[in-house]
């Protein structure tokens, strides 16, 4: 990520010496996202979520799918929020950060994250990014997730006990 006024070098870094824009913004001040991997499929996703309800997406790292994918759910999704389950806490943080940097969105209003130490929205959030043990505490209190449309499971293959019971609860509410 480029520091604020300076432009990112041959390199990708960003040059300390160069002044004007963000390497994130615009002549116009928004956003200026580089395209990846998964805006390619990112269409054809969502078809298949229309029809299927569910979908898994392999892709290497890096290729957009904690960041680019769970935006593109909010449209189909509204009025509900997309929630985003990432195995850590500074993972979710720093997901949620990118986004609204990206979305050019401010982080707590469109995009937040809840994790144990602190959350980071507001009534108005669509898109959470919470932890494992903040979403089956949400799913004990809320076994149906009303007001939820969506539910990503980020990192999955991450393997830990509290991943595999909340897709085991999931499933159930999917059912439901």
């Amino acid at each position: 990520m480029s520091a604020k006024g300076s432009e990112p070098s041959k390199g990708g870094r960003p040059d300390p010496g160069a002044k004007g824009r963000s390497a994130r913004e615009e002549a116009g001040g928004r956003p200026c996202v580089e395209p990846l991997p998964v805006d390619q499929i990112i269409p054809g996703l969502l078809d298949t979520l229309k029809t299927n309800r569910c979908a898994v997406l392999l892709g290497p790292t890096g290729s957009g799918k904690t960041t680019r994918v769970p935006p593109a759910l909010i449209p189909p999704c509204a009025p509900d929020r997309v929630l985003v389950l990432s195995p850590r806490r500074v993972a979710a943080r720093a997901a949620a950060r990118r986004v609204a940097a990206e979305q050019g969105w401010t982080l707590g209003k469109e995009v937040g994250y809840v994790t144990r130490q602190g959350s980071l929205v507001s009534r108005g959030t669509r898109l959470v990014y919470m932890t494992e043990g903040v979403l089956l505490g949400r799913l004990r209190q809320d076994p149906l997730l009303e007001g939820v449309g969506a539910v990503v499971l980020d990192e999955v293959h991450e393997r830990h006990l509290e991943t595999d019971l909340a897709l085991g609860l999931l499933r159930e509410v999917r059912e439901a």
